[in-house]
């Protein structure tokens, strides 16, 4: 940086030096268009039209464009923030990324662009201290909560005559889900497999729920590893996916069986919303069983039942209304941020010089 502004201080000594000789030359009439920082930005700054982030940068040096793109990087900095265990739970709250300008590439950027070019910001993500990875065995019932992000997970284990009516509703809200899938669910009818293939092929996100219903807290560690990785060998089968996600038949589960899914690869998910659609209490109640509580970072069980199909659209509509958008588990887990806007008032500031 400080070669690069001594050169450009350089550039600037001998053009005011040629824009004098000029003056001379062509008299005091010269001086009326002609200064020797116009003739130096316009050979040396940034290029006529260039923009960042619809902010005029034309013939800014850079030694300005540094302080332009520092002022944002102030502005608009995110911090981390860290996974956190629930003591009282025993759960594991999801941390997140911060969120910083890379300085050095976004300047990088201005000064390379052509005439005319629209550049912007180059952000870089800044992890936090604690993550997810620093409590492997931990479930989570949610995700973290600066987001305005929800999850619907959908378990499989009985019947399939309403999945298609829901993954219609989802078609229409553009919504995707993680659907968890059981095992002996998938093998008992040859027709699930093309229905899981049509879920996958949708862009769903599929979870593992075991092999069989069976309580796995009440097994011994042997068996709790049976049931989870014959439920992965049989999606695996059908789709070709290794599952990362596991959830436990019953939402039961103990040490034991937190242990046994992290041994075997997995992350244990729970919900913080349950329909208890599977009672078929009518869709009113399952309704008032979730919307006056949704939040930010929620994951919301449903099954495939008569009810689900109605509940799930006013469910998406409630949710939506309250500013929730539905993601899969992976998004609603994952660090990363998204930048936002930038404040007005940068994008509004006339450049310096």
């Amino acid at each position: 940086m400080q070669e690069t502004t001594t050169r450009f201080r350089f550039l600037r000594v001998n053009l005011k030096v040629l824009a004098l000789v000029l003056l001379i030359v062509g008299g005091p009439s010269f001086a009326l268009w002609l200064k020797a920082e116009d003739i130096e930005r316009y050979l040396h700054g940034v290029r006529p039209g260039v923009t960042l982030e619809g902010r005029d940068m034309s013939g800014l040096f850079p030694e300005e464009v540094w302080l332009a793109v520092g002022e944002i990087a102030l502005r608009v900095r995110v911090q981390p923030v860290d996974a956190r265990l629930m003591e009282d739970t025993g759960e594991v709250v999801p941390g997140l990324n911060g969120l910083g300008v890379d300085v050095d590439q976004t300047v990088e950027a201005v000064l390379k662009a052509g005439p005319g070019e629209r550049v912007k910001v180059i952000y870089r993500q800044i992890p936090p201290g604690k993550t997810l990875e620093d409590f492997p065995a931990a479930p989570i019932y949610r995700g973290n909560q600066a987001r305005p992000l929800y999850a619907l997970m959908i378990n499989l284990a009985w019947g399939d005559e309403y999945l298609p009516a829901m993954l219609k509703v989802m078609e229409e809200h553009g919504v995707r889900a993680t659907f968890f899938v059981e095992g002996k669910w998938l093998e008992k009818d040859p027709a699930r497999r093309g229905l899981l293939q049509t879920i996958v092929g949708k862009g769903h996100e599929i979870g593992n729920h075991a092999y069989s219903h069976r309580h796995l807290s009440r097994l011994p560690r042997p068996e709790i590893a049976r049931e989870i990785r014959r439920g992965e060998e049989a999606i695996k089968k059908a789709v070709g996916i290794k599952t990362r996600y596991f959830t436990p038949p019953y939402g039961e589960y103990d040490r034991e069986v937190l242990e046994v899914a992290h041994e075997l690869g997995y992350r244990t998910i729970m919900y913080s919303l349950d329909t208890v659609d599977w009672m078929r209490p009518g869709v009113d109640r399952i309704l008032n069983r979730v919307v006056p509580k949704a939040h930010s970072g929620a994951i919301v069980l449903l099954h495939p039942t008569e009810q689900s199909p109605a509940a799930l659209e006013a469910i998406l509509i409630a949710f939506r209304d309250k500013g929730l958008l539905a993601v899969t588990v992976s998004e609603l887990l994952s660090r990363e941020r998204k930048p936002g806007p930038l404040p007005p008032l940068l994008q509004d500031t006339p450049p310096p010089g």
